[in-house]
């Protein structure tokens, strides 16, 4: 299920305008070089490089920068009804990504009923491909009030 546009949502451009101004108020996101790739009303695709500050010790993508990206991935699919807070996450790894790569995150949202909504989350190497899925989750948010 697709999320349903009202007037009241921000045009694609204002979305996107307001997702980038967050993101560069926030330095964790930009330290782990995670790039807004498309955004639209209930959907959300991110880029994050694999290497530097997102390697763990064993020589891959470390767990916490994969789920910060899927996390960022679900709170910018719902950011059209304004900030979004995450209040449970279910996030399962497949295979690791190894230096090099890039990590691709997509969030859709599933459903919603009033201020509570229902997330799906995958993140892949190539989001076209099954084969490069590194994983998936379920991300539930609430809206918060606006000012």
């Amino acid at each position: 299920m697709d999320a349903r546009a009202t007037d009241d949502d921000p045009t694609p451009a204002d979305l996107r305008e307001w997702i980038e101004n967050v993101f560069a108020q926030d330095p964790f996101s930009l330290r782990l070089g995670i790039e807004l790739v498309e955004v639209v009303r209930g959907r959300s695709l991110l880029r994050m490089p694999v290497g530097g500050p997102c390697m763990n010790v064993h020589g891959g993508c470390h767990g916490g920068a994969i789920w910060t990206l899927a996390d960022l991935a679900f709170g910018i699919a719902g950011a059209y009804d304004g900030p979004i807070l995450t209040i449970g996450s279910d996030l399962t790894f497949f295979r690791p990504a190894g230096p090099g790569t890039c990590l691709y995150a997509t969030g859709r949202e599933v459903t919603r009923k009033g201020k509570t909504g229902a997330f799906q989350v995958i993140v892949a190497t190539d989001i076209a491909d099954a084969d490069s899925v590194v994983a998936t989750g379920h991300f539930t948010g609430r809206w918060v009030r606006k000012d």
